[in-house]
């Protein structure tokens, strides 16, 4: 009955020293093995300007406006992306007939103002506008007669992406890339439609390609281990030292 109880015994504090090692060996491993969390790195988007044709005569006449007067903070780690409302664009007022004039590619240009790491850095991106006019339908009426309808769109369309080469050691990549649009629709043939009513808005996706190595940081992606102190690897082997006196004396 002795012997019996002895093994139970036994059992029980085995039982309970592999528990104790979990405790004491995971939390240290989790802290040596694992690789440091990378944190997100802080963006503020301070300012859009816009650089568009607006002569008259000739040409697609076009109107822009900021969707924000203020600045527009956002956050990225490395490989994540972002979609911000920069700007809305429109035909401009007294821009309804679509003419050949129209038709001919005018320049535009959308410059960011980018603050990251204490330092502003701008982001250019040129582009076209342009209108033209499309087949919606044909149809025939009861003579027979064959009629076409064409509606009037105006585009304007990117030399998409631009990147931005930041960071003390030129290491981080912010890549930038400007949707498409089709803005001005009108039903009727050969015309366009003025002001914001058929305006379009800009998306700007931003992404992390690469953040910056800084001061005191590994490499984002590493998988080296952070050294541990020597304090406390000390401390761990004291621990793992009284764990095996402790189970030598109640384990006898």
């Amino acid at each position: 009955m002795t012997c019996f109880t002895r093994k139970k015994h036994i059992r029980i504090l085995d039982a309970v020293n592999r528990r104790i090692a979990w405790c004491v060996i995971f939390p240290v491993w989790a802290m040596f093995c694992l690789p440091a969390a990378v944190s997100a790195l802080e963006f503020r988007l301070d300012a859009v300007t816009i650089s568009a044709y607006d002569q008259w005569p000739g040409g697609l006449k076009i109107e822009t406006a900021p969707v924000n007067t203020g600045p527009m903070a956002f956050s990225l780690e490395q490989g994540q992306s972002v979609d911000l409302e920069i700007f809305d664009i429109w035909v401009a007022e007294g821009e309804t007939r679509l003419d050949g004039d129209d038709e001919i590619p005018q320049a535009i240009t959308a410059a960011l103002d980018i603050f990251v790491l204490d330092e502003t850095a701008s982001l250019s991106v040129d582009g076209q506008t342009w209108a033209k006019a499309y087949i919606d339908r044909i149809f025939t009426d009861d003579a027979g007669r064959i009629f076409i309808d064409m509606d009037g769109i105006a585009h304007v369309d990117w030399e998409n992406p631009v990147e931005l080469v930041f960071g003390p050691e030129g290491d981080g990549l912010l890549r930038m890339t400007l949707s498409p649009a089709r803005f001005g629709h009108d039903p009727l043939p050969q015309h366009l439609t003025p002001g914001l009513e058929e305006a379009a808005r800009i998306i700007a996706t931003m992404e992390l390609v690469q953040a910056p190595v800084l001061s005191g940081q590994d490499p984002p992606g590493s998988e080296t281990a952070p050294t541990p102190e020597p304090a406390t690897v000390l401390l761990f082997g004291a621990g793992l030292i009284g764990l095996a006196a402790w189970r030598r004396r109640f384990g006898r």
